[in-house]
């Protein structure tokens, strides 16, 4: 049973669903970073049963801390162009071709996480 969302989740949601639809990706999400692992908070997909909220993985194997660190650019059209990025778990489930990632820094300047949008095919733009 999916859990009910804050109010300020709900904001966030909308944000998401917004930069979603603008970008024509399958999935927009804000997750936490906590150092080890990284949280998905808030997800909004098109389809929900590859993303879900709640859900965790190891930080150091995913597309975003790759994006952080400077392994790849924060912009992917095609995943399959990026050896690191196919190295990476997120390309071969669930099939990732196009993915976006920008840091969420908090106002004191501590990293929170990062607002990612993914698409299961390519950009052709």
């Amino acid at each position: 049973m999916k859990k009910r969302r804050s109010e300020a989740d709900q904001k966030v949601a909308e944000l998401l669903r917004t930069a979603k639809e603008s970008l024509q990706l399958s999935v927009a999400f804000l997750s936490r970073l906590d150092g080890t692992t990284q949280h998905l908070e808030v997800v909004e997909s098109s389809v929900p049963f590859l993303f879900q909220e709640g859900n965790q993985q190891r930080q150091e194997t995913t597309f975003c801390q790759a994006i952080l660190d400077g392994e790849l650019p924060a912009v992917i059209p095609d995943v399959r162009q990026h050896p690191v990025a196919m190295a990476l778990p997120a390309a071969r489930l669930p099939r990732i071709r196009s993915f976006v990632s920008v840091p969420v820094v908090l106002s004191d300047g501590e990293l929170y996480g990062t607002f990612c949008a993914a698409g299961l095919t390519t950009d052709k733009g």
